[in-house]
């Protein structure tokens, strides 16, 4: 399901429905690029998934809900580094969605993206998981990294701020989602 969901995220940032990396090689449709980046970040967001089942005894929608902020966290955060970084990517040889469609590209996808991270951080306090603490720090770190997202040009320097502030917001995030926790 989630692989369709990205898929049209992508469709509608008007990213190309195919991707063709040199002449003669295997083209890749974007519905295999979206699976393939949706399971490259499951490893990330795992251990929350396994912390909570270790103490909870049982998986369930509160411990997914934590797994979703840790996993869509990763897609803004990344393809932040991957912008200000881009040199030293393509340098190494890897392949990037700013490096292969642009910075603006990889800014539709970051902006987006931060807008779906900010909604589901909202989900712990919602299902119980933390309390009110957690609710308005949820918030108003979410303000934070929408305005400095939103504020932004698409930058290199937009780019690594938007970085550093992700890199501020998860671990203020899960402190007061710890401390206000009611699970």
């Amino acid at each position: 399901m989630l692989d369709y969901f990205l898929v049209i995220v992508k469709i509608r940032l008007g990213l190309p429905a195919q991707v063709e990396e040199t002449p003669g090689t295997q083209r890749l449709t974007t519905l295999q690029l979206a699976r393939k980046a949706a399971l490259q970040r499951v490893p990330g967001a795992m251990p929350a998934l396994m912390g909570w089942t270790a103490a909870t005894g049982h998986i369930d929608l509160a411990g997914l809900a934590v797994f979703g902020v840790l996993y869509i966290w990763q897609i803004p955060h990344t393809h932040a580094i991957s912008i200000y970084r881009e040199r030293e990517y393509h340098a190494a040889g890897l392949k990037t969605l700013s490096g292969t469609f642009g910075p603006a590209v990889a800014r539709r996808y970051i902006l987006a993206f931060l807008v779906v991270q900010v909604a589901i951080s909202l989900a712990p306090a919602l299902l119980g998981v933390a309390g009110l603490p957690y609710l308005v720090a949820a918030i108003a770190l979410g303000v934070m990294v929408l305005v400095r997202g939103f504020s932004g040009d698409g930058s290199t320097k937009w780019a690594r701020n938007v970085f550093l502030t992700s890199i501020v917001y998860l671990p203020i995030l899960f402190a007061v989602m710890v401390a206000s926790g009611n699970a």
